[in-house]
């Protein structure tokens, strides 16, 4: 383990989860004091203005003042800061513009600055030294992660635009980078069997503690190559090579060479494994793995459910929570389930109840307090 990520954990992670609990137990309190100060912050925007933020003194203020919006009515804003007009959404120019299609299909383009990249930090710090506290031996590895490019395209402006995983990926404090199992380079190639191949060329010769992916299929898919590409595998580590066989651009073969060791007796290994297996799957080649982090739930629930083959039972699968290129909306701080607490130190909510009838209006949204246990909003 990096002892670095160890001292930040052990020193900090209780401290951080402490100071979390103790946020939870006044919500309204925590959410009102963030509310108002975002609105504090961004007043002299254009969108502040618009909706004379000057005068929002309370959460009944920023109510009356801002009508319920989606994306279209934020988008003007977006284009604008987009084109390199300051302060339109936030006082800070963005750094970073999330992309997403969510449902539609039309491509959206989220604005990150450094405060809201700041606060996502925070948020993975929580649920990060939880999982730690928990699991103590998930570090004691390497890291394997698979995300997506952090940049699709640049704005008029030379702002990055891409996957949020990327930019995370990339801008992750330096004592976590250095348990990760291989470098960001890998995400960008395009093809989908190169991709997935040298990630796990790279990963299968080292003690992975730690599996990351947003969704469950993509682990799956990791446990799946791993079984065909085990010949390509085993001989590249023997060799110490990148098989020329798959799609690599020259430039990431140069990245991978740091991480491409002649291993002959990680071979052995290897070969060993899979003679007394009959294959080759994550539970033999990594015994340590003791973490997997995913999405649990929904549709993508039944994925989950095919990891048995290819895991042990001891391994501990957390779920992310509600997690998106906008924000991130909960810390599930057990196995248990896919819920947790509300990240309400670092975004204001409103609930609907969900069988509200017609077009809701401010009135009819509910603040973190007046929700009820059993209760679907």
């Amino acid at each position: 383990m990096s002892v670095m990520i160890e001292l930040l954990f052990r020193t900090r992670g209780p401290e951080t989860v402490h100071h979390f609990n103790q946020q939870c137990k006044t919500p309204l309190q925590v959410q009102e004091k963030l509310l108002l100060g975002m609105i504090d912050r961004n007043r002299d925007t254009a969108f502040g203005r618009k909706y004379d933020f000057e005068s929002i003194k309370s959460i009944d203020d920023f109510r009356k003042n801002v009508p319920i919006l989606d994306y279209k009515d934020h988008e003007p804003f977006i284009q604008a800061s987009l084109s390199g007009e300051p302060a339109q959404l936030t006082a800070q120019s963005p750094c970073f513009y999330a992309t997403t299609s969510g449902t539609t299909g039309t491509p959206k383009y989220i604005p990150v600055t450094p405060e809201s990249r700041t606060a996502k930090s925070r948020l993975l710090r929580v649920w990060l030294s939880k999982f730690f506290i928990d699991h103590p031996k998930m570090f004691s590895g390497r890291m394997l992660s698979v995300i997506s490019p952090e940049i699709e395209s640049v704005s008029p402006t030379g702002v990055p635009c891409g996957a949020e995983s990327g930019h995370g990926y990339r801008s992750a404090p330096k004592p976590l980078k250095a348990v990760y199992s291989s470098p960001y380079d890998i995400c960008e190639i395009e093809d989908y069997d190169s991709k997935y191949y040298t990630l796990l060329r790279i990963a299968v010769a080292q003690p992975v503690t730690f599996l990351f992916s947003c969704n469950p299929s993509t682990v799956l898919l990791l446990a799946q190559r791993m079984e065909e590409f085990a010949d390509d595998i085993i001989e590249d580590i023997r060799n110490g090579t990148l098989s020329g066989k798959y799609d690599v651009p020259d430039a990431i073969r140069k990245e991978c060479v740091p991480y491409l060791h002649a291993e002959p007796s990680r071979a052995d290994e290897l070969e060993r494994i899979r003679l007394e297996a009959g294959t080759q799957r994550p539970r033999e080649v990594w015994p340590d793995l003791g973490a997997i982090a995913c999405w649990k739930g929904g549709s993508v629930g039944t994925y989950v459910k095919k990891f048995k083959p290819y895991f042990p039972d001891t391994v501990a699968i957390r779920d992310l929570g509600y997690l998106s290129s906008e924000n991130r909306g909960s810390i599930p701080l057990t196995e248990a389930g896919i819920s947790g607490p509300l990240s309400i130190a670092t975004i204001f909510f409103e609930f609907l109840p969900e069988d509200h009838p017609g077009e809701p209006g401010p009135d009819d949204l509910l603040t973190v307090d007046q929700l009820e246990e059993g209760k679907s909003y």
